[in-house]
């Protein structure tokens, strides 16, 4: 079986004068490096570069013991020749797709095509994840690429050698959530599929951990072999592999690999098979907003009750199963729905299927609207009017006067 090699290791371990009972702490796993940078008073860094802040930590007692550790690339340039070449973006339609000044993907608006995926490789790392974050440690050394620190019971883990032995690691998880759809299908998954179609082997693949049912259902539907990070594990890869689209501090990928046609079929394919069983739950369908913490709709309460009245089925997908979820949108001939996770399951879209997506106007990608261009769906968009931090209104009116023009043209209609 493979071993790390324990001696450096140790020696390293042993330079630490910590309290040996304080190593089980009741602190995370990880310690994510925006969350340290505000204990700090130091602005959110969108690059999570360690190397900011560990030498200002010594006077914490919880984590002072990170002032010890330092940073380096790990990975020593080790960049693999390009795995797949993006596609390029599709044509939308700019008279139906209206977005507010902060709502944009910059790769479209400014026409800047992605970079082809490569792997990054490291040898012989230490990893650990936890949702949207992830550490690559070596020898007292964080990788500049990481996303987190160790803590007390990570180096501990490390020290008596109770990590999982992996030879090669691939790695989808990135700095978005994967508890979130439009993520974890969109960038995760996405990424897993052109690796697959890149010849890896499907156990060589990992996910993040993700609690959300459509995710597990597509993952298991695409390859059943794709392998998940537990959270709060630690691992020793012999190799552990980053595909650069993951790390990329420009994110002018996202959501670049749901819109390859190659991904967007075998999404579709997956989508048919998955939902097998389940029943869709009308023609016309608005996908509620009103059990999310974010971005919360305040008129939503509102626009349901004049949805109804026109015979949409109102549906909270958090309710539903995955099949459940994907069976809905693929009966459905018109979709309404906030910007929102909930509208990733456009993946399982028929062909002509009407789409109506209500934007924030500061937030939000049209990640769904590049989606819906790919796959042929007749698609629009309406801007609301900002409220109170993030929450917002919609003209109601408006998006009736748009429901009602496009259930005329459909043929349940």
């Amino acid at each position: 079986m493979f071993r790390p090699t324990l001696r450096p290791i140790l020696d390293w371990f042993g330079r630490f004068d910590v309290d040996k009972a304080r190593l089980r702490s009741n602190g995370p796993y990880l310690w994510p490096i925006n969350f340290l940078r505000r204990r700090l008073g130091l602005e959110p860094n969108p690059f999570n570069n360690a190397g900011l802040i560990l030498s200002n930590l010594r006077d914490f007692e919880d984590v002072g013991y990170l002032a010890n550790l330092f940073e380096a690339d790990l990975a020593q340039d080790a960049t693999s020749s390009p795995l797949a070449q993006p596609p390029d973006w599709p044509e939308l339609d700019l008279t139906r797709v209206r977005v507010g000044p902060g709502n944009s993907l910059p790769g479209y608006v400014n026409r800047v095509t992605p970079p082809p995926i490569r792997l990054v490789t490291f040898h012989n790392v230490f990893f650990a994840h936890r949702g949207d974050r992830f550490c690559i440690f070596k020898e007292g050394c964080v990788d500049v690429r990481a996303t987190a620190l160790p803590s007390r019971s990570f180096l501990d883990d490390v020290g008596r050698n109770s990590a999982q032995a992996v030879p090669r690691l691939i790695y989808c998880g990135n700095q978005h959530s994967p508890d979130n759809p439009a993520h974890f299908l969109a960038d995760h998954l996405s990424t897993a599929i052109v690796l697959l179609n890149a010849g890896f082997a499907a156990s060589e693949i990992f996910l993040p951990s993700t609690r959300a049912p459509v995710n597990k259902t597509l993952q298991t539907a695409i390859n059943s072999d794709l392998r998940i990070v537990s959270n709060d594990r630690l691992y020793h890869a012999r190799e552990l592999c980053l595909p650069t689209s993951m790390i990329s501090q420009t994110f002018l990928h996202h959501p670049f690999h749901a819109a390859d046609p190659m991904v967007l079929s075998t999404f579709s394919k997956a989508c048919v098979t998955a939902a097998q069983g389940a029943v869709g739950l009308g023609p016309w369908i608005y996908l509620a907003r009103r059990k999310a913490q974010r971005r919360r709709l305040e008129n939503e309460i509102d626009l349901i009750e004049r949805l109804e009245a026109r015979g949409f089925a109102v549906i909270d997908m958090e309710d539903l199963t995955g099949p459940e979820q994907l069976a809905a949108i693929i009966a459905a001939d018109v979709v309404v729905a906030p910007h929102g996770g909930a509208l990733a399951n456009l993946v399982a879209a028929r062909k002509g299927t009407s789409v109506i997506e209500l934007f924030h106007p500061n937030k939000g990608t049209l990640a769904f609207a590049v989606i819906a261009a790919r796959l042929g769906l007749c698609y629009a968009s309406i801007v609301g009017q900002a409220g109170e931090e993030d929450r917002w209104r919609i003209d109601i009116d408006e998006v009736i006067r748009f429901v009602e023009s496009t259930c005329k043209n459909t043929r349940s209609g």
